[in-house]
C-alpha cells in the first residue's frame, strides 16, 4: 500500500498482480511525506539497492483509532498500523477523507485460474508443501487468499478510478503513469520472480473440480470482468 501525496495517488496493492514489484516501483516517486507499508525483508533489500525510500508513516494516527483501538493500545501497547495488504475499507477509514475522495485510487486485477496457479507454486516452493493442485485449492486456498475482491471493493462495489489487469500490465502502467502525470515509465523490478516453473497454460493444470472451486470463490471478479475459462482476457471493464 502506498498513498503519495505529491502525485495524490493510493495504490491498494492486491495479490498474485506484481503487486510487490509494483509497490518497489511506486516508491521511487515518493518522498518523505507519503505512506509506504513494509514488505519483505528481501524485497526491502531489493527495494534499498534501487535507492527508493523504504517502509515510512505507516503507523495510523490516533485520530482515527475506534474505541477498541484504544482498549488495544492502552491495554497491550498494539499500535495500529496501515500495511501492505491494506483493503479499500480499511484505507477509507484511516485516511482523511479528502484524501480518499480525491486522490486517484488504483489496483491489480488478474484471470482467477491463472492467478490460483501462481499462487499454489508460490506456496509450495516458498514453504516447501507438497500437496496437489486439487488440494490445496479445496484444503489450503482460503477465499482472503484467492480471491482479491474484497481488497478493492466496498460493500461488493468496486471503488477504485481504476482497476489494471495483469494481462496487459505494461499498457496499463503506461495509462497510469500519463494519469499521474509521472516523470518517466514505471520501470519494474522482478520481485517474488522464480516460484512458477511450470509455464503450462492452466487449463492443462487446472481439473474440472480445481476450475468449480476457483468459479465458486472468485465469481464476483469472473463475472464483473467478463473472465472465461477458455481465454485469458475476454473483455476490459470501462
Amino acid at each position: 500500500m502506498i498513498v503519495n501525496h505529491r502525485y495524490k495517488f493510493i495504490y491498494i496493492k492486491t495479490r498474485k498482480t506484481a503487486g510487490t514489484s509494483l509497490e518497489i516501483a511506486l516508491s521511487k516517486y515518493c518522498n518523505q511525506n507519503d505512506i509506504i507499508t513494509p514488505i519483505l525483508e528481501d524485497d526491502e533489500q531489493i527495494r534499498k539497492e534501487y535507492g527508493y525510500p523504504g517502509p515510512q508513516n505507516y503507523q495510523v494516527p490516533q485520530r482515527y483509532y475506534s474505541k477498541i483501538d484504544l482498549l488495544r493500545l492502552k491495554k497491550m501497547g498494539i499500535i495500529k498500523e496501515y500495511y501492505k495488504h491494506a483493503n479499500a475499507n480499511f484505507i477509507k477509514k484511516n485516511i482523511a477523507p479528502e484524501v480518499w475522495n480525491s486522490y486517484f485510487k488504483f489496483t491489480f486485477e488478474r484471470n482467477p485460474y491463472d492467478k490460483a496457479l501462481s499462487f499454489y507454486y508460490f506456496e509450495m516452493k516458498s514453504k516447501d508443501l507438497n500437496m496437489n493442485i486439487d488440494h490445496f485449492l479445496h484444503e489450503y486456498a482460503h477465499l482472503p487468499r484467492l480471491s482479491n475482491w474484497h481488497m478493492y471493493t466496498i460493500n461488493d462495489h468496486p471503488v477504485c478510478d481504476f482497476i489494471g489487469r495483469y494481462e496487459q500490465l505494461e499498457k496499463d502502467l503506461d495509462f497510469i503513469q500519463q494519469q499521474l502525470g509521472l516523470p518517466d515509465k514505471i520501470e519494474m523490478p522482478n520481485a517474488k520472480g522464480g516460484f512458477r516453473t511450470n509455464r503450462d497454460p492452466y487449463q492443462n493444470v487446472i481439473s474440472n473440480k480445481g476450475r468449480k472451486r476457483i468459479e465458486t470463490v472468485c465469481a464476483k471478479e469472473i463475472y464483473h470482468f467478463g473472465y472465461e475459462w477458455d481465454s485469458e482476457l475476454v473483455k476490459l471493464s470501462k
